[in-house]
């Protein structure tokens, strides 16, 4: 850390996409200590730039997912014929957001086009990997 005028500052080395920082901040004026954060420590987690053309159409895709598979349980719990109907788009929509862009503004943002299963390091890819099996056998 350095001062500056009346601040103390500290800078960072950069972190390749998914490095981590693991800190606390120590300061000490004669015999007086102060810890930052007060008993433990901060963990900051780096992630890389995701190409717009990625991104944008990755959370429209995503988000479209959603509301279209809260419309298929919807038709699937009231026994409506407009199941079969809306869950087409359904899992169109889960297949272009979740497992063709979403790999990608993964590599992008932290290096790695999987982690799901069958390595299990991101939840996100087995709830995503569940709710398509899930529509699948519906």
């Amino acid at each position: 850390m350095s001062r500056k005028n009346d601040n103390l500052i500290g800078y960072l080395p950069h972190q390749p996409p998914a490095g981590k920082s693991i800190y606390r901040i120590i300061l000490q004026k004669d015999n007086d200590v102060v810890e930052l954060p007060a008993g433990g420590e901060v963990i900051i987690r780096f992630n890389g730039d995701v190409q717009i053309f990625i991104l944008i159409p990755h959370i429209i895709f995503i988000f479209g997912a959603m509301l279209l598979s809260t419309g298929t349980a919807l038709e699937y719990f009231n026994n409506r014929k407009n199941f079969k109907t809306i869950s087409i788009p359904t899992i169109i929509f889960i297949i272009i957001g979740g497992f063709i862009l979403g790999p990608f503004a993964q590599y992008y943002a932290f290096g790695e086009f999987w982690t799901g299963f069958p390595f299990w390091y991101d939840l996100i890819y087995i709830k995503m990997l569940i709710a398509f099996i899930v529509f699948l056998l519906s």
